[in-house]
């Protein structure tokens, strides 16, 4: 009996042993899969914040990246500008030296050799200038004071109507009918006195464009920065003016917008034109 009692005995603790185990292992194994559970919600809260950022941060490289070309074209169109404006006074100034030179040495030996290209005029010109400095040295002699260097030019807007004007622009004139003595740029719309002496130019603008808050299209003669002469125009109606004035060799003459999306009607209703009155002499008149 007693040999029974603990055969019981035994048995029960072995099946009680074998439960605990059991159990243990079972909840060790729920709160590992919970923890990582846990750990995955964290991650995924971890991946979504750094997505955001990321998201964030594209979009601003975006913009800086936008900005940056938009910069960088209008840098490059600044730049094309100020090398076209280059070549032109680069160009003027190269035949004011040739010029000085051969008044320097003798005018009466001084030849040039015309260049072989049919878009180079920098010959006529230079022949244009030598023959101006023949004749005033000899005029000078003689005490006569009338112009020696021939300088005209007369050039009309090709375009049928140019539209939206800017603050101060340049109003150009395309198509040339005459430029004796090539001072005028029709691609500038500036001209630029090869000589000191009296000028005289004139101008005609038909407006059309005149912006609601104003009542009349303003522009005006520009000479160096300076204002001469305004345009004072309703709608389709016409406004010239002239200008009498002394300019040294190199002064600029243009004429230009005062406010901005005015517009002038072309197709030789808008026309700008000048010549050299008389010119300066440098040095004595000397009677005969």
């Amino acid at each position: 009996m007693a040999l029974l009692f603990r055969l019981l005995v035994s048995s029960t603790v072995l099946f009680l042993s074998d439960n605990v185990y059991v159990y243990s292992h079972s909840t060790k194994d729920v709160g590992m899969q919970d923890m990582f559970e846990v750990l995955k919600e964290k991650m995924e809260a971890i991946d979504a914040v750094y997505d955001a950022k990321l998201a964030k941060m594209e979009a601003e490289f975006k913009r800086r990246q936008d900005a940056c070309e938009k910069e960088i074209s209008a840098l490059k169109s600044k730049i094309e500008t100020l090398e076209a404006d280059f070549k032109f006074k680069e160009m003027n100034l190269q035949e004011e030296i040739q010029i000085l030179k051969a008044a320097l040495k003798g005018v009466a030996g001084s030849s040039f050799h015309r260049e072989q290209d049919d878009n180079d005029t920098v010959y006529d010109r230079k022949r244009h200038a030598l023959s101006g400095q023949i004749k005033r040295q000899t005029n000078i002699r003689k005490g006569r004071t009338f112009p020696e260097i021939e300088v005209a030019f007369y050039a009309t807007q090709s375009a049928n109507q140019v539209h939206h004007l800017g603050s101060d622009q340049i109003l150009h004139f395309q198509t040339t009918i005459t430029n004796i003595g090539k001072a005028f740029n029709n691609y500038s719309g500036a001209f630029v006195a090869p000589t000191d002496g009296t000028y005289v130019f004139h101008a005609t603008i038909l407006a059309i464009d005149i912006p609601t808050n104003h009542t009349h299209f303003r522009a005006h003669f520009d000479v160096n920065g300076l204002k001469y002469s305004v345009f004072f125009v309703t709608s389709y109606d016409q406004s010239s003016q002239m200008l009498v004035i002394n300019l040294k060799t190199g002064d600029t003459v243009t004429i230009r917008n005062d406010y901005p999306d005015y517009g002038f009607f072309g197709d030789h209703h808008s026309t700008f034109s000048g010549f050299l009155l008389y010119e300066h002499p440098s040095g004595v008149v000397i009677g005969k």
